[in-house]
């Protein structure tokens, strides 16, 4: 059993502790999670309408602490990524790479932990860019082989 100081250092908000708790959440907290994923959604998508995208990083980041411990930080990162990529998915909205780590970008800072936005191209003949999240140099989202071209 876990005590209260030990789930107030694993978590950076009330409710966290139980999405890193528990192999399988619980259905208020999926419900929960999806609002804000949604809500999140609508919020990157407002943004990258009327400002470059280093503009967008720094609103999103606003108000980051990166109060949270750093293995904790990354465990919460890779579910909340997985979340977000399954809701966009299933509710065919922009799920594209950039999208995904910008929410999930805005969602970790939320919770008091900084992330970097890095953006990679790759060397194979044809042109192509990917986008994905780290946290203290380690990715939480997919890297998918590119070369990290810049980091925001």
């Amino acid at each position: 059993m876990f005590t209260a100081a030990t789930l107030s250092a694993m978590a950076g908000r009330a409710g966290d502790d139980k999405l890193l708790l528990h192999e399988q959440a619980a259905t208020w907290l999926r419900v929960r999670l999806f609002f804000e994923i949604w809500g999140t959604y609508a919020q990157v998508r407002r943004l990258l309408r009327r400002a470059d995208i280093e503009s967008v990083v720094a609103t999103l980041r606003a108000g980051t602490s990166d109060a949270m411990d750093p293995a904790t930080a990354r465990r919460l990162a890779k579910r909340l990524g997985h979340a977000i990529d399954r809701t966009l998915r299933f509710l065919r909205a922009d799920s594209r790479c950039l999208t995904i780590s910008l929410v999930l970008l805005r969602m970790m800072a939320r919770r008091g932990a900084h992330c970097s936005l890095l953006i990679g191209t790759s060397t194979g003949p044809a042109f192509a860019a990917h986008a994905w999240v780290e946290h203290d140099g380690t990715p939480v989202l997919p890297t998918r082989g590119y070369a990290s071209l810049t980091a925001i």
